[in-house]
């Protein structure tokens, strides 16, 4: 029965795919770019106070209550919080990345599983449960999980954007460019270092 080596030598290709695409994503200059997009958007908060203290400079001097009653205040501490919480993201999604490796390893032990029943089990009103199908259920579910983490990442990356903020050093897709031309380009020049 060859199903229990090819499903051992899909979840080794998987263990290293899963490596090498979060290794090239989750790139080692995050927290420079973090801080960065972190000054600028603290420069364009500190810009709109401004704007909106001098705009609303005659009704705070009759009423310094108004600008509480604007919801500014509430607002401005608002943002001041999604700047951190673009930080705790990042770092609570490379948390879940080691998470796909225990999958693999239930992955592989139910494959050698397999090598001891080759047939399957037999169970009763004439079935059989073979053992190779949990391991094809465990790959599907680590396939998923990193995708999802992928899409997670690329809406943390799309944060630091939102704003304005211009990164040239991350990953940008242009227009006639895919995710895969772009992962090979960025291993070719981590191999290149």
């Amino acid at each position: 029965m060859i199903e229990p080596y090819i499903l051992i030598l899909l979840t080794v290709i998987l263990a290293v795919s899963h490596f090498v695409v979060f290794r090239l994503v989750f790139d080692d200059d995050f927290e420079a770019r973090f801080r960065v997009y972190q000054e600028r958007q603290r420069s364009l908060l500190m810009r709109e106070n401004e704007e909106f203290v001098s705009s609303m400079q005659g009704v705070i001097d009759l009423d310094p209550e108004s600008v509480e009653a604007s919801g500014f205040g509430e607002k401005w501490r608002h943002k001041l919080a999604s700047i951190d919480e673009v930080l705790d993201k990042r770092r609570e999604l490379e948390g879940k990345v080691h998470m796909a490796y225990y999958v693999l390893i239930a992955s592989v032990l139910t494959s050698a599983a397999a090598l001891s029943v080759p047939g399957g089990v037999q169970l009763p009103f004439n079935t059989v449960l073979y053992v190779t199908s949990f391991s094809w259920w465990l790959l599907l579910g680590v396939l998923l999980w990193m995708m999802w983490l992928l899409l997670r990442y690329q809406m943390v990356n799309g944060e630091l954007k939102k704003t304005g903020f211009d990164d040239r050093r991350g990953i940008k897709i242009g227009s006639g460019e895919n995710i895969v031309s772009r992962l090979f380009s960025r291993l070719s020049e981590a191999l290149g270092r």
